[in-house]
This record gives C-alpha cells, sequence and structure tokens, in this order.
C-alpha cells in the first residue's frame, strides 16, 4: 500500500498555506523544486488541502475563473480545479502530459482566494524593500516592473510580478510570492510593511507626479487579478483598495531603465 502523506507537502506565503496531495513522487519533486523557498516544515495557520489529480473530469469549463455555487473553478489547457470559498478542500485535475505550469497557474488563483478572505488581495505588481518599508510598483504589462527590480539590490526585491497585500493591524504588509517566470527576477519568501504606491511610466526623465485619487483607484483595480471575477467580491476587494489610497496615495513615477529613480522613493 502507498503512503500518501509521502507525497504531500505545504506550500505557505504569510500564514496562508495550501497542503498538496501529490499522485505520484515526481510531481511532489517537480513542484518542490520549483516552490522550494516557500516549502513548510509543517502546516499553516490558516490552511486548505488540495488532492492533484491525474485526468480531466467528465464535465469541462471555459478557460478562465468562474464562481459557481460557493467554489471557484480554475481551468486552463493543462487542467481543470476547484477550490470551495469555504477554503476547506479542493481538488485539480490535471490533463496527462501536462507541466507543473498547469499547477501553478492554478496556485496563483487560489491564493488570491485565500488572500481576500484573510482581508487582503493579491496585487500584480513589483515590490521591493528599501529602509524596512515595501514599495510597490505597477502598471499594465511591459510597464516596467521587472526593470524596477532588476535594478534594485538582489536581496530587497520581494517579486516582480504578484504578491499579496494582508492587513496588519491599522495598516498593510506585502508579502513575497513564489509566482513568476523563470526569464524574470527570482522572488523571495519575505515581508514588509507597505510604505508606498509608484504607478510607472517609461520616460527619458526622473521624476514623481501627483495622481488624481479616481485614476489611482482605477489602476490599482486593474491590476488586481481572479477575485475581480466573482461578483460578491468585487465591491469589498473596491472598499479594501479605498481604505489603502486614503492612507499611501499613489504616485506616478517616471523613470528610466536604470536605478536612478531610487533617490526619489520614500
Amino acid at each position: 500500500m502507498i503512503d500518501r502523506h509521502h507525497h504531500q507537502f505545504t506550500l505557505g506565503i504569510a500564514n496562508l498555506g495550501i497542503q498538496l496531495d501529490c499522485p505520484n513522487a515526481l510531481i511532489k519533486t517537480r513542484l518542490i523544486e520549483k516552490y522550494q523557498d516557500f516549502v513548510l516544515p509543517e502546516a499553516a495557520q490558516r490552511q486548505v488541502q488540495v488532492k492533484i489529480k491525474i485526468g480531466l473530469p467528465v464535465a469541462g469549463y471555459p478557460q478562465g475563473i468562474h464562481f459557481i455555487e460557493q467554489r471557484m473553478i480554475i481551468s486552463e489547457a493543462g487542467g481543470v480545479g476547484w477550490l470551495a470559498c469555504a477554503l476547506d478542500t479542493g481538488e485539480l485535475y490535471l490533463a496527462p502530459q501536462a507541466s507543473v505550469e498547469a499547477v501553478d497557474y492554478f496556485l496563483r488563483s487560489a491564493f488570491a482566494l485565500l488572500a481576500y478572505q484573510a482581508g487582503g488581495f493579491m496585487f500584480h505588481t513589483a515590490a521591493v524593500i528599501k529602509n524596512g518599508k515595501a514599495f510597490c510598483f505597477f502598471g499594465h504589462s511591459g510597464s516596467g516592473k521587472t526593470t524596477v527590480a532588476r535594478n534594485s539590490p538582489p536581496d530587497s526585491i520581494l517579486n516582480d510580478d504578484l504578491v499579496l497585500v494582508l492587513p496588519e493591524g491599522e495598516s498593510w504588509s506585502v508579502y513575497g510570492t513564489p509566482f513568476t517566470n523563470p526569464t524574470q527576477v527570482r522572488p523571495s519568501n519575505r515581508s514588509a510593511p507597505l510604505g508606498g504606491l509608484y504607478r510607472l511610466v517609461q520616460d527619458q526623465s526622473v521624476y514623481l507626479e501627483p495622481v488624481g485619487e479616481g485614476l489611482a483607484f482605477a489602476e490599482i483595480i486593474s491590476c488586481l487579478p481572479v477575485m475581480l471575477a466573482d461578483p460578491e467580491s468585487s465591491q469589498e476587494l473596491m472598499r479594501r483598495v479605498q481604505k489603502i489610497l486614503a492612507k499611501f496615495p499613489v504616485q506616478l513615477l517616471h523613470f528610466r531603465p536604470d536605478s536612478s529613480f531610487w533617490p526619489s522613493i520614500n
């Protein structure tokens, strides 16, 4: 008899965890190699168990994120999975030849749900620590998030693409996630209090420019993945963004593709 516990491990960000029950040792090994800095030695405070199975379920779903009957359905070319919105269980069905990237897509979505249920959200942004605080640099794809990270001290980078923003008392903290592309900057499993929000603008000069509250709100909302697909969650997400903006107004950061922008950040 196979001991299923040998194929389990927990992936953790902050106090949030997903225990993955893998179908075999090979998949477990590949996932641990990919997420090694975020593998927990024991269970997280808030944890959901997800069983990975080989073979697609009979019922198919269009690709994307769907919220149906208290479940988040995550569907893409390599697999289909679901996670109970109550965060007690979940399953992921992989196609026989699926790569670990299919698992990665599922996990990004799952941690977005965990972050939401914990009072925060997943944020499509680069995040870098300076003087003990995390500064977020965001914008549309190609705006320069990876450029900013590559022109920052390597040990200061949380992630150049996706982070979790979670409440910390009356303020907020930013947590690195393992979700990035191999060609981008390696993320780190650390966190820091939020220090500032900067919308990136590639330019020939370096300077800061204030942003109106309405535009700042729209820009951040456009960078929140997954949970806006759920109409019931959208209003609460908007309330959280407004709360953050009341304390951390967004500034436009005009920057060149080098480190000359850093003296402007404080």
